[in-house]
């Protein structure tokens, strides 16, 4: 399984194509999704999906793919309508949202965003995803991929406090003048809890920012024999 996300997926959007003619990825200005690691913007064509279908035939990779929510009314779900369609089976698991405890220190989110804000806009993305006939499987969602980088959030609070594992006992959402109650169930559409772990990082939270090739040794420990990669996973 790969991971394709990260940070940068929060403000990441999919065109129909690049000016220069690529079919992949592109970047554009500096001064995208974050203000910590400073990403670009990304945008990418229906290409990068079809590069990675080829490798799942040829190597059988299946695929944690990230999607944005820097935007949830309506939620930006253009990336999973593609990728799914793409992608078939080794479409393992979608991310939704990455470090969400960094979203007010980002701008991304008002600096009151807490994990019950967070948690109602999950569960209004799950029900938009449930209700859009372009998805057909809004069951494979991942989350909730928390920095845990001194924010006050933790794994453990939603999962104790919050009941992530169990349930969104009533998800309030607003819908114009008017508000829209429902039961929600995480657990109905959640196929994988996402815990990031960073031994070491080269975001600025508290201090300069590392040069990542000062860092490059620490994670990568290569050898003629074998690689052992110690950087940020998924579990």
């Amino acid at each position: 399984m790969l991971r394709v996300g990260g940070t940068a997926q929060e403000k990441a959007y999919i065109v129909n194509s690049i000016d220069d003619g690529r079919h992949s990825t592109h970047c554009e200005a500096a001064g995208g999704p974050t203000q910590l690691e400073d990403n670009p913007t990304l945008s990418y064509t229906k290409g990068i999906f079809e590069a990675m279908r080829t490798a799942s035939d040829l190597l059988g990779i299946q695929w944690n793919l990230g999607l944005p929510m820097n935007q949830t009314g309506p939620a930006r779900l253009q990336i999973a309508e593609v990728a799914e369609l793409v992608l078939g089976d080794f479409l393992l698991s979608w991310q939704l949202g990455s470090e969400l405890d960094l979203y007010p220190v980002n701008g991304l989110r008002p600096a009151s965003y807490d994990e019950k804000a967070y948690m109602l806009e999950y569960a209004d993305i799950i029900m938009q995803m449930s209700a859009n006939p372009n998805i057909k499987n809004p069951s494979i969602i991942g989350g909730p991929a928390l920095c845990e980088c001194n924010t006050g959030w933790a794994n453990s609070d939603l999962i104790d406090n919050h009941g992530w594992l169990k349930r969104c006992k009533r998800a309030f959402i607003e819908r114009g003048f008017g508000l829209l109650i429902r039961e929600s169930t995480f657990r109905d559409n959640m196929n994988a809890f996402h815990v990031v772990h960073y031994p070491t990082d080269s975001c600025a939270i508290e201090g300069d920012r590392l040069p990542v090739e000062e860092i490059e040794a620490e994670l990568y420990c290569v050898s003629a024999s074998s690689r052992t990669t110690t950087a940020p996973q998924c579990l």
